[in-house]
């Protein structure tokens, strides 16, 4: 077997015969397809005595035969400066090469029916694709000149057919942009446009660059495009946007949220969009944020799920100053929000504040319903199962009977003590509960966690 150390060495070798034999433009295209050629392609790119322009082809050959290895081989084989003078000849030729032999990338022509009518779009060809998979491969090794040349054309090769080109080759578009940069992220910020069937990946992929300058131009970009073409608004865009995130994007979510030109179900998911940008502090509600915020979700000419939405989106931004205000939604005549109240105080910071929000549901509770959804809503977040015991020492009936149902379903052996202590206990149950008394209740409880082990 042929070990890399004997490649490199025969590489050395026939680099010196060809000091004897002078290699000629005519001779690299013919190498393209003989047995030995690829061999001799590679020694003549890394002579030291054949010119840079034959050595740059030659380099440029080794990609047009995808002769990967050789070409990887032979970069390494030089030293810096002379891989660098080699790369900035290759450039030139394998740009023009990305770009179907064109001044610049252009649009796949549009394939024709027997009437003229068009009929798809004509696939890339293969030169195109590995010319740009060699320009990503010798781009570490290229000189300043190079480099210039080199990315400008994969840039462009990322920009234009998005669709079309994304996956091509060995390595994609994300692969590409990640490895360039700041740079590329901003040649991307005109593809956030409602036009673009792509908007979501390219948001993603500028999000992922994480570049501040063009995170920034993103959110403008695609604020105004929310803004100025609200009627062609879908939830994809606002997905795209809560990805890219940023005060223009926060700013226009909000807008489109309270307009009453868009449908409702339109300005809900607006609403959630925002949401997950705050979420993923890729939006920091600001204090007239959530005045507007509140503004809305208290105006009754709102639809209900987006007043609900709203509240949601509130309590998101997690503000100690807000938690009074929320917590008026638990005396509410309207059951609908009485329970959004108690989502919203339990996720924003219900470990400190679960036995007073819970006590204070309960004083409007009526039956069974809203047992079961204070049950529900201590089961939904696993950091308030431990502190479900704290609610059997409550004054509240109401409270201790959640308590006692939330560790009859997930509680542990730990709880056992406090659960024996109300077991004595012969007060009533509020309407609602399966069982009359505490004692009842804490009696099944202790059952259900032994059983369980």
């Amino acid at each position: 077997m042929v070990t890399k150390f004997c490649r490199s060495a025969l590489l050395l070798v026939t680099a010196g015969l060809l000091v004897a034999c002078e290699v000629t433009p005519e001779k690299v295209e013919l190498w393209k397809s003989t047995q030995n050629g690829p061999k001799k392609l590679a020694a003549a790119m890394v002579s030291p005595d054949a010119s840079m322009d034959i050595r740059g082809k030659a380099g440029v050959a080794l990609i047009e035969i995808a002769s990967w290895d050789l070409l990887r081989e032979s970069l390494q084989k030089m030293d810096k400066p002379q891989a660098e003078k080699v790369v900035d000849a290759m450039a030139p030729l394998l740009a023009q090469m990305v770009r179907g032999q064109a001044g610049e990338i252009s649009p796949p022509a549009q394939l024709q029916g027997p009437g003229g009518e068009p009929k798809g779009t004509a696939p890339l060809t293969k030169l195109q694709v590995d010319a740009k998979d060699g320009l990503f491969i010798v781009l570490d090794y290229a000189g300043t000149a190079g480099r210039a040349v080199i990315v400008k054309a994969l840039i462009e090769w990322c920009t234009k057919d998005y669709n079309i080109r994304a996956m091509a080759g060995d390595y994609n578009i994300r692969t590409i942009v990640k490895k360039i940069g700041s740079e590329a992220a901003m040649a991307l910020v005109p593809l956030l446009n409602l036009d673009e069937v792509t908007i979501k990946y390219v948001a993603e992929l500028i999000q992922e660059v994480s570049d501040p300058t063009a995170t920034q131009k993103a959110s403008e970009q695609l604020a105004a495009e929310l803004l100025s073409k609200m009627d062609k608004v879908q939830e994809v865009h606002l997905v795209a946007a809560a990805t890219v995130g940023g005060q223009p994007i926060g700013d226009a979510l909000l807008k489109l949220a309270t307009d009453k030109n868009v449908s409702a179900a339109l300005q809900r998911f607006a609403l959630r969009a925002f949401s997950e940008a705050a979420a993923g502090k890729r939006i920091n509600p600001s204090e007239d944020d959530i005045v507007k915020l509140f503004a809305m979700a208290e105006n009754t000419a709102y639809d209900q799920y987006q007043r609900e939405e709203t509240y949601y989106v509130i309590a998101q931004a997690d503000r100690d100053q807000d938690i009074p205000r929320l917590r008026k939604l638990l005396g509410h005549k309207s059951a609908f929000f009485r329970y959004v109240g108690l989502r919203c105080l339990l996720r924003m910071d219900g470990e400190k504040i679960l036995v007073e929000v819970i006590r204070e549901f309960g004083q409007n509770a009526t039956g069974q319903e809203d047992v079961v959804e204070a049950m529900d809503r201590v089961l939904s977040f696993p950091e308030l199962i431990p502190k479900a015991g704290d609610l059997l020492g409550s004054s509240s009936l109401f409270a201790q009977g959640v308590g006692i149902m939330v560790l009859a379903q997930r509680g542990k052996i730990e709880a056992l003590p406090g659960l024996e202590k109300a077991a004595g206990s012969k007060e009533k149950l509020p309407k609602g509960f399966d069982h009359k008394t505490v004692g009842e209740a804490a009696t099944a409880a202790i059952a259900a966690i032994k059983e369980r082990g």
